[in-house]
């Protein structure tokens, strides 16, 4: 086997190992966990290219999330530029959506071939800047001119 480079079935692992251990984060550890800093680089591999989550440093402890009970809001929105939820970056609104969210970037960089943020190319200097990964995806949804997102 190559190492260099990874096959379809073991990228489709790596993305199972990961939401499998959210799904343990959000509904099995006593008391529920939200990870808050789900990134590709938080994601390592062992020796078989399972994944494994790590860096637990914003993990926080969310008792009883479900049906409104538990609500958590904070201030001190901390984490990686594109991988941060919507409403967690408008309102500090604590919930494993937050976690899922994420996950979905880390998906979409495992698809595209791209990081979650990458840079503008655009000609005039006063433009320059980042694009979001996960925002690129609205022009694909939509149907839009036959748009790569590995473009």
């Amino acid at each position: 086997m190559d190492s260099a480079v990874l096959s379809w079935k073991q990228w489709v692992r790596i993305a199972y190992d990961v939401a499998d251990g959210l799904n343990y984060l959000h509904h099995y550890a006593s008391p529920p966990y939200v990870h808050k800093n789900v990134k590709s680089s938080n994601v390592l591999l062992d020796a078989e290219f399972r994944a494994k989550l790590a860096n637990f440093g914003l993990a926080r402890a969310v008792e009883e999330y479900g049906d409104g009970g538990g609500l958590h809001l904070t201030r001190h929105v901390v984490g990686t530029h594109g991988y941060m939820a919507p409403e967690y970056l408008e309102h500090g609104l604590i919930t494993p959506k937050l976690d899922v969210f994420a996950f979905g970037v880390v998906l979409l960089e495992l698809l595209s071939g791209r990081e979650a943020t990458y840079p503008k190319d655009d000609e005039d200097e006063k433009e320059k800047g980042e694009l979001l990964l996960s925002g690129s995806l609205r022009k694909v949804l939509s149907g839009g001119d036959n748009y790569d997102v590995r473009t």
